[in-house]
C-alpha cells in the first residue's frame, strides 16, 4: 500500500475481522515497514494513523496494535500526541496517550529521552484527574518515569486516592522508583512510612496485597505472601501478611 486512499480501504476490510495477523500487517505497513525495508511516510500517514487509533468503531485489538507501533513514526509522533495533551485534545484517551509516551520512552530511552521530561511533567498532573482510567495510567507512567522527587505525591496518593486501582498502582510506583534509583536507602526510609499508614487503613484486598509485596521488595523480607495470593486476591494469605508486616513496623519504630 502506497497512499492514503489504499489504507482507508483496507481498513474497511479488515476492522472486524478479529484477525491479529492482519492488524499487525497493516499497523507496520502504515508506519513504513514494507516487505522488510522501511519506508518514511509523511505526516498524512502519521495523522490518519492517530485518528483511526482514537475512532470509536476501530476494533480494540486493532487498536493496541495501531497504539503500539505509533512511536515508529519518530519525533513527528511524540510531539502529536504531547500536543493533544498540552491542548486539551481528545481528552477521553489522555490515559491512553500519556501510557503510549511513557512506555515508548522507557523502552526506547536512548532515542526518545529527550521527551521524559515533559512527559513526566504530564503524568503528574494527570494524577489530579478525576477520571479513574487515566489517573491509572498517569500513575503508572509516574513510576516508570519519575524519581525520589515524586515520593511525596505517590504518598499521597497511596493514602488519598478513592480508587483502590489508583492505590494498587501508587504502591507498584514506589517500587518502579525504586529500582530506577538504585535501590536507594533514603528512598526507602522515606517510603516506609508511608506504607506503614497505608497498610493499616487500606480496605481493598488487591491493594492491600501489591502494598505489603512493595514492602517486602523494599525490605528483602518475605511476609509468607507470594505473588499468586495477590493475584487470586487470597484474603486469608493476605491478612495474615498484614499481621506480619504490622509487627515488622512496629518493631522497626521501636512501638
Amino acid at each position: 500500500m502506497k497512499d492514503l486512499k489504499e489504507f482507508e480501504n483496507q481498513y474497511k476490510k479488515i476492522n472486524k475481522s478479529n484477525n491479529d495477523d492482519k492488524y499487525c500487517t497493516f499497523a507496520w505497513n502504515l508506519v513504513g515497514w514494507v516487505d522488510e525495508v522501511w519506508h518514511e511516510r509523511p505526516v498524512p500517514f502519521m495523522d490518519y494513523h492517530y485518528s483511526i487509533m482514537i475512532d470509536k468503531e476501530t476494533n480494540p485489538a486493532f487498536k493496541y496494535r495501531l497504539w503500539w507501533l505509533f512511536h515508529r513514526h519518530g519525533d513527528n509522533a511524540f510531539e502529536l500526541l504531547l500536543s493533544k495533551l498540552e491542548n486539551g485534545k481528545n481528552v477521553e484517551y489522555h490515559g491512553d496517550i500519556i501510557s503510549c509516551l511513557g512506555r515508548d520512552i522507557i523502552e526506547g530511552i536512548g532515542r526518545y529521552g529527550k521527551y521524559k521530561k515533559r512527559t513526566l511533567e504530564y503524568a503528574i498532573k494527570l494524577t489530579n484527574n478525576c477520571d479513574n482510567w487515566i489517573r491509572e495510567n498517569a500513575i503508572i507512567v509516574l513510576g516508570w518515569l519519575g524519581s525520589s522527587k515524586e515520593i511525596g505525591l505517590l504518598g499521597n496518593l497511596l493514602l488519598n486516592d478513592t480508587n483502590a486501582k489508583c492505590r494498587a498502582w501508587s504502591a507498584t510506583s514506589f517500587m518502579h522508583i525504586y529500582f530506577n534509583c538504585k535501590k536507594n536507602k533514603l528512598m526507602v526510609d522515606k517510603s516506609l512510612h508511608y506504607f506503614k499508614q497505608a497498610i493499616s487503613q487500606e480496605t481493598d484486598y488487591y491493594a492491600l496485597g501489591c502494598m505489603i509485596d512493595v514492602v517486602k521488595e523494599l525490605t528483602g523480607k518475605k511476609f509468607d505472601l507470594p505473588q499468586y495470593a495477590i493475584e487470586n486476591i487470597d484474603t486469608k494469605r493476605i491478612d495474615n501478611a498484614k499481621l506480619k508486616v504490622e509487627r515488622f513496623f512496629k518493631k522497626l519504630y521501636n512501638e
